[in-house]
């Protein structure tokens, strides 16, 4: 029922962009009228966005677990106490709580040291955000990437930031930074190194979810909202 339900979740979607791209081409051949023309295209324009943010809910719910047939969805409560308890000191990450919203956060790499006449720092952080639905036995998630870097030389200052907030199928990031670490006597070697790998981060998170029974909503613009 799930797979069928996908199936005709995409078909629409897909369906949305045709029409659109269709209904665009004969509005040019048929409209001369310039207000027309515009409005008609604005219009166009809503519906294949529609059809873009849909395709994209349903692929990202590709790969996600989901909970096993028969199982009693355990309360709102309970689910909160099971994703608490994953927290061990041996993980590198942390879940905190916030009424009925979680957020498990890595610190994936907070690291200076000095290049050739240049001072460098380099920090990447990665995010789990939830939110509970206790009358749909939902969980809202939405994933957070981040990475800061500093540049500090005889002639320049730079500051490099990029950010990502949404849903990811998956992304894998390895980045790796040589320079002289911050000790003494100074020695070059390897200073930093990031192996960021967003489906490997969560999937222990989000199987104590279905495994209480409860289903996923991954979010790729509001948590609230729950789009």
């Amino acid at each position: 029922m799930v797979n069928s339900a996908r199936t005709h979740k995409i078909r629409f979607a897909l369906l949305l962009l045709v029409l659109s791209a269709l209904l665009t081409g004969a509005v040019f051949l048929v409209l001369d009228d310039i207000v027309s023309l515009l409005v008609v295209v604005a219009f166009m324009c809503v519906v294949f966005m529609a059809g873009v943010t849909m395709l994209g809910w349903v692929m990202s719910e590709w790969g996600l677990p989901k909970p096993s047939k028969g199982v009693k969805p355990s309360t709102a409560k309970d689910l909160i106490a099971r994703l608490v308890a994953v927290n061990r000191d041996d993980l590198p990450f942390e879940i905190t709580r916030d009424g009925k919203d979680l957020t498990a956060a890595w610190k994936l790499a907070d690291d200076a040291w000095w290049g050739v006449f240049s001072r460098e720092g380099f920090q990447a952080w990665y995010r789990l955000e939830l939110q509970l639905d206790p009358a749909r036995k939902t969980v809202r998630a939405i994933e957070l990437v981040a990475k800061r870097h500093l540049h500090v030389d005889f002639n320049d200052v730079s500051f490099e930031y990029e950010r990502f907030r949404g849903w990811t199928l998956f992304r894998r990031d390895h980045e790796r930074y040589y320079g002289f670490a911050k000790a003494f006597p100074p020695k070059f070697g390897k200073v930093s190194d990031l192996d960021l790998d967003t489906r490997a981060f969560r999937e222990p998170i989000l199987h104590e979810i279905v495994d209480a029974g409860w289903r996923i909503l991954p979010c790729t613009y509001s948590l609230r909202a729950g789009i």
